[in-house]
């Protein structure tokens, strides 16, 4: 009898078991499937960014955006990077460096506060018209070239330029994140250069 009833207890554990290691797998089994599914989530799932003034139907895919995206997001970085008086260059370029990589953060903050610095000291005005955008995919870059116009203050001195600046970028979740302005050397074949060639 006491045999019997050991025999029985000892069955009911067994089969207690088997049932607590089924549980445990199929919740094991759900933590994966959750786990994937999720992760496939966030992969299809973005934030898009746009910039602040949107002209044109614009599409991602990906990490990938339209030409017009690339336009509209540089041609809002000139206007804050290089359209500027002495009142406004500290509040433009604070927006400027709000559009920078946070890992380039510093280096791009140093830049543009001694370009402030600069500016304050000269007093000087500067205006830049973009007219042409070439956007390079393969070195993550947007070439933009424009006359820019720098005047003092009290209007003395008034300089036009045909200037061509790069600006290094990278896309990250749909972002746009500046990595850095640099002036392009000009060529005599700009159309400035020929006008001032033909007086």
């Amino acid at each position: 009898m006491i045999f019997s009833t050991h025999l029985s207890k000892t069955l009911r554990t067994m089969a207690a078991n088997r049932l607590l290691t089924f549980v445990c797998i199929v919740m094991a089994g759900c933590s994966i499937m959750n786990h994937y599914s999720l992760k496939q989530a966030l992969t299809y799932q973005r934030t898009i960014l746009l910039p602040m003034k949107v002209t044109e139907k614009m599409s991602f895919q990906g990490n990938d955006a339209d030409d017009s995206y690339f336009r509209d997001t540089a041609h809002h970085i000139a206007s804050l990077a290089f359209t500027y008086s002495p009142a406004t260059a500290r509040g433009n370029f604070n927006d400027v460096l709000t559009t920078y990589d946070p890992e380039l953060y510093a280096k791009g903050k140093k830049e543009l506060s001694a370009l402030l610095q600069k500016v304050e000291v000269a007093r000087v005005c500067s205006v830049f018209y973009p007219h042409s955008f070439k956007i390079s995919r393969a070195t993550n870059s947007i070439e933009m070239s424009g006359l820019r116009r720098l005047i003092a203050e009290d209007g003395s001195m008034p300089e036009n330029m045909q200037k061509t600046y790069v600006l290094k970028y990278r896309l990250a979740d749909g972002k746009f994140m500046l990595q850095g302005i640099e002036e392009k050397a000009a060529t005599s074949d700009t159309p400035v250069e020929q006008f001032k060639q033909l007086q």
